[in-house]
């Protein structure tokens, strides 16, 4: 779904965004109708996105608490720390430059994954109602047409994180061409996890859809592997969560604090690293009494 919401933006929004000369998808709001407008618009995204990356938490926190049995709250700190460390430090080039490695990383893990689950099942016994698509018994048109749109689709139309992406970029080109090849990665990595989740579904009979990936890392994958793949998956979850982190906190300090206080670019640059900490904090929270990755979103 999200990968579909890109094509759009691509094709006819990337480019007219960058010709705007702003920072933040608020600044869009404020040259459009003023403060009156991009101030809320800033402080709901920035409380929203708590949600957003504390779902990402929650993912990583199930993949190392599952393979490495540790406690579920320990590992969401742990996951916290590494995350908001590397994005206070480095700010929006360590995320991008940390985002290339972790994608690499992805890919061999998704693989991998993949692979041994292959290997390991018997595709034939997959029940014919787990491969009706698009909808199924579980999964129905409102699922497709309303409720995904709305909470994965709208995001990757009209998100704070991709607009912070499109905002960074080199030029127009970069811009909309890297909209479209990340449309068709999504949607293709999609459909492979999807995959790989029918394939744990029979291997794993029962078991929570959200325990799918971790339960096969640890059961089926060889110790050395294992570590390859976890830091893959971990890299997936952690390269969105750094850009949605660092989003809201840039939109907290720009479009809410600076303009409510009259403070300087000095001032809303530290207000900018503060608020790294004060929305993972928060994320973290939200993550520690939430237990379902929907849930959060």
């Amino acid at each position: 779904m999200g990968g579909i919401a890109l094509i759009p933006f691509g094709l006819f929004l990337a480019g007219r965004v960058r010709k705007l000369g702003v920072v933040t998808l608020p600044d869009i709001l404020k040259e459009a109708y003023g403060d009156k407008v991009s101030i809320p618009a800033g402080l709901m995204i920035s409380i929203a996105w708590c949600g957003v990356i504390a779902a990402q938490l929650i993912a990583g926190g199930r993949l190392v608490s599952e393979v490495f049995s540790f406690d579920f709250q320990l590992s969401l700190i742990i996951i916290t720390i590494i995350f908001i460390v590397y994005t206070y430090w480095g700010g929006q080039l360590s995320v991008v430059k940390t985002d290339s490695w972790q994608f690499g990383l992805f890919i061999i893990g998704v693989v991998v994954a993949g692979l041994y689950l292959f290997i390991n099942n018997d595709l034939s016994i997959i029940p014919k109602e787990k491969l009706s698509f698009p909808v199924s018994e579980k999964f129905g048109w409102y699922e497709l047409l309303v409720f995904y749109p709305l909470i994965v689709g709208l995001p990757y139309l009209a998100g704070p994180d991709i607009y912070s992406r499109v905002l960074c970029a080199k030029n127009n080109t970069v811009a909309k061409r890297s909209s479209l090849i990340a449309s068709a990665i999504v949607i293709l990595f999609s459909l492979i996890l999807a995959v790989i989740g029918l394939l744990a579904f029979v291997k794993f009979p029962g078991l929570n859809p959200e325990q799918a990936l971790p339960v096969t890392l640890n059961k089926l994958i060889p110790t050395g592997l294992k570590g390859i793949i976890v830091a893959g998956f971990l890299g997936a979850i952690m390269s969105s969560a750094d850009t949605c982190l660092i989003s809201a906190s840039t939109i907290l300090s720009r479009n809410v604090v600076s303009p409510l206080f009259k403070l300087s670019e000095e001032r809303e640059f530290v207000n900018t690293k503060i608020g790294i900490i004060l929305i993972g904090v928060i994320s973290l929270l939200i993550a520690s009494q939430e237990q379902g990755i929907i849930t959060s979103l």
